[in-house]
């Protein structure tokens, strides 16, 4: 009678553990899903900034916004002057 009580605990434990692992999975899902959101938007409205900035190109919006993060050296200005320091 004991055992029967103890397994009757335990298996009404394991549907509250399951319960709260799909909740807590779904929520990461979530969370995960408005991040990615949130950074596609910003980065797209980086690359619409850029792309006005450099003129319609979208390869020199690309260079432009990796030269504003560091990856890249600014390209010398048109004229031969040295280009301005990043801001």
């Amino acid at each position: 009678m004991l055992v029967l009580l103890l397994m009757t605990i335990v298996g009404m434990g394991m549907p509250a553990a399951t319960t709260q692992s799909v909740f807590l999975a779904r929520l990461q899902k979530n969370r995960s899903y408005a991040f990615n959101s949130a950074e596609s938007g910003a980065e797209a409205a980086l690359l619409y900034l850029a792309n006005e900035v450099a003129g319609g190109s979208e390869t020199s919006a690309r260079m432009l916004l990796a030269a504003k993060a560091g990856r890249l050296k600014r390209p010398p200005s048109p004229a031969g002057r040295p280009a301005p320091a990043p801001r």
